[in-house]
């Protein structure tokens, strides 16, 4: 069994001052410190063999990774079906979708 607790190696990494600067203040309350932090995320990374939190990528709206899949499986659907758009038809819909009009 690995001894999780024996910390024999180091990771550099880079980030923003800002971020770095905020989740400091937050660990300090919480009484943590960014190495026990990480080493906390990579033990549930092993253990779980995922990511043990939803990753949320932020544009004009919120994707997540379900939705993109979901999406890749109806579009694979549509092309089966021949329920396609032009890609003017497609861009004009994306357009509207994300706000994006002129």
């Amino acid at each position: 069994m690995v001894d999780y607790n024996k910390r024999d190696a180091r990771i550099q990494i880079s980030t923003n001052s800002k971020l770095k600067e905020e989740a400091t203040e937050i660990l300090q309350d919480m009484q943590l410190d960014m190495s026990t932090i990480f080493n906390v995320l990579l033990a549930q990374i092993v253990k779980k063999k995922e990511i043990p939190f939803k990753i949320e990528l932020q544009r004009h709206k919120s994707v997540v990774y379900d939705d993109f899949i979901e999406s890749l499986i109806q579009s694979e659907k549509d092309i089966k079906n021949q329920n396609t758009f032009s890609v003017s038809e497609a861009f004009d819909e994306l357009r509207r979708e994300f706000y994006l009009d002129d």
